[in-house]
């Protein structure tokens, strides 16, 4: 768990991209408040997985 998410990271050498970020969240079914809340969520967990691809070394 991170900031009250789950979360799981691991290393799939099958996949065609370095780095691939999956987010679910229920934002169709919410309105108002709890609309942004998941908001904020899901472009936080985008902006922090920009960051953290930064700091990679690839072999390009």
């Amino acid at each position: 768990m991170l900031n009250g998410f789950p979360y799981l990271i691991s290393e799939d050498g099958d996949q065609l991209t370095p780095l691939m970020l999956i987010t679910e969240y229920p934002d169709e079914t919410l309105t108002g408040e709890p609309f942004v809340q998941a908001h904020t969520a899901q472009m936080e967990t985008v902006v922090a997985a920009y960051h953290a691809f930064q700091t990679l070394s690839l072999n390009r």
